[in-house]
């Protein structure tokens, strides 16, 4: 008995190490046409570099700046508390979106036997936000309970640990916008290079440009492990924690 379950194991551990050299394998650049399942790599397209813009630096104190951003987490957050319930279902319809459009796209490729990489990284990153943002749209009654009732800018003065707790809080918020905004992308990349291949612009061409550092498995892994980091940390209260 011992053996036979040593060699189904055995077995099991081969399938899964040679799944995964496959799947390292799809994501090189070129794609090997003897396969029966293709990743279509993504156009490139090169355009002369214009001469870069000069910026003057401002010498303005940076005291008007950074009231101007207190003021608007302050706002920020007064309008997480009283439109909770709309910012919840915005969170859930987005996590539908992803997750559902996520997983017709894998099928679709599992039928055609094909698919185009921008539309294979898309697939991944929107299935894998929706079950992060739906883990925020069903925490986000708790965590806008524990915003103060007098919550504002004299609350620095009267209560600082509370006031910062809360900006926390709300800036993890960001982060998670952020990374919805990442995923979005994705998904406008996909798009124009569908698009791109039926009738070629400059204009397709530029955005294609633009957006192919997203054509990199790794640069988005990276900024999704981050953004993902960083929000769990600020909205989870860790942050605020060590931080106060």
């Amino acid at each position: 008995m011992i053996r036979l379950a040593f060699n189904e194991c055995s077995d099991r551990f081969f399938i899964i190490k040679k799944f995964l050299s496959n799947l390292s394998f799809a994501f090189n650049k070129k794609t090997d046409s003897n396969l029966s399942y293709q990743i279509i790599t993504s156009p490139s397209y090169r355009f002369s570099d214009k001469k870069p813009g000069t910026f003057k630096k401002s010498s303005k104190d940076s005291f008007p700046f950074l009231f101007f951003v207190l003021l608007g987490l302050v706002a920020g957050v007064l309008t997480l508390k009283n439109y909770q319930h709309i910012v919840q279902f915005y969170i859930y319809a987005i996590s539908l979106f992803f997750i559902s459009s996520g997983i017709f796209f894998i099928i679709m490729s599992a039928v055609t036997n094909k698919i185009q990489k921008s539309t294979l990284i898309f697939s991944i990153f929107s299935v894998l936000l929706s079950f992060y943002t739906y883990y925020n749209a069903n925490i986000l009654p708790t965590m806008v309970a524990k915003i103060p009732s007098n919550f504002g800018l004299k609350l620095i003065v009267l209560n600082s640990s509370e006031f910062f707790s809360a900006v926390y809080m709300f800036l993890g918020i960001i982060a998670t916008t952020i990374e919805i905004g990442l995923v979005i992308f994705l998904f406008l990349r996909m798009f124009v290079i569908k698009v791109d291949s039926i009738k070629s612009t400059n204009f397709l061409q530029h955005i294609i440009i633009k957006t192919e550092m997203l054509d990199k498995f790794k640069n988005v892994l990276i900024m999704f492990i981050i953004l993902t980091a960083l929000s769990y940390f600020l909205t989870s209260g860790i942050v605020a924690k060590y931080a106060i």
